[in-house]
This record gives structure tokens, sequence and C-alpha cells, in this order.
């Protein structure tokens, strides 16, 4: 199952990307469009959305990072794309009730032991991400760690 489908198109100015998104993460052009109206920087700009289809068109906002990898995998690249992002979810902490009522999932520490479980049921998807058999019973074995806490 794919994440996402992006298709880049050029234009007299600059680059834009249609984003067509899997029915699980059609919650994404609501939330980037929240989070550029209370001016959070570095993200891209919402040009259009189809709510229907889950899929949006936003502004060039660089280099993909997963592209950046794969022509240089740097550890010291992810650990400040690492830091960024979880700025972001600090920053994030007083908007939570209203990025959940843009329709943002609900990913809050109390709620990850279901998520866990959830996540695990989908093996199909757990081996298409390349993952073994043996490994995946290995996450099923530490799903009880996240019910004691």
């Amino acid at each position: 199952m794919p994440w996402s489908t992006v298709i880049c198109f050029q234009t007299q100015e600059d680059f834009v990307y249609l984003k067509c998104m899997a029915k699980e993460f059609n919650y994404e052009a609501a939330v980037l469009e929240f989070l550029n109206k209370h001016k959070f920087l570095y993200l891209p700009t919402i040009i259009a959305t189809n709510n229907k289809n889950g899929s949006f068109l936003m502004t060039n906002a660089g280099t993909p990072l997963r592209l950046s990898l794969i022509k240089n995998y740097d550890t010291a690249i992810i650990c400040e794309a690492l830091k960024a992002y979880a700025n972001l979810q600090i920053d994030c902490i007083s908007y939570t009730n209203s990025l959940l009522a843009v329709g943002a999932k609900d990913l809050r520490l109390s709620k990850l032991p279901l998520i866990y479980k959830s996540f695990l049921l989908n093996e199909r998807l757990l081996k298409f991400d390349g993952l073994t058999s043996d490994e995946i019973k290995i996450l099923h074995d530490l799903s009880e760690v996240f019910q004691i806490y």
C-alpha cells in the first residue's frame, strides 16, 4: 500500500506537486492548511484541494528528503530532520484540539497501545515495508510493553 503518489508539474515560474493521499492519510491537506494559517515555517503551501478523493496541489518545498538520502545517505541530515519534526510537534501542542477538529489523527501517547496493536494487524503492509515474519513476531511479543505504561 503506497502512502501517497506525488506527481510533479513544471509551470512557467516553478514546480508544483499533485499529491494523492492513501485514504488513511487524506487529512494531510487540512493539517497543512491549518499549520500555514498559523504561520508555521518550512511547509509547502496548499494551492488547491480535492477532499473528495484526498488529493491536493502544493507549491515546491524543495528537494524531498527521501531523494536527498538516496543520493547521499547522511545520518546528520536525518537527525536534523527529526529535530525539526520534533520541534514542530512541540510547537503544535497548544493547537491539539484545533488540529483534531480539522481531521488530524489522534496519535497522543494515551492512544499508543491501541495504535500499536492495530498497526500489527496489517501484516501485509509490514511485509510490504520489508519486515520478515520473525521480525513481525518480535513486534507482537513487544505489544505487552505498551500495555504496561
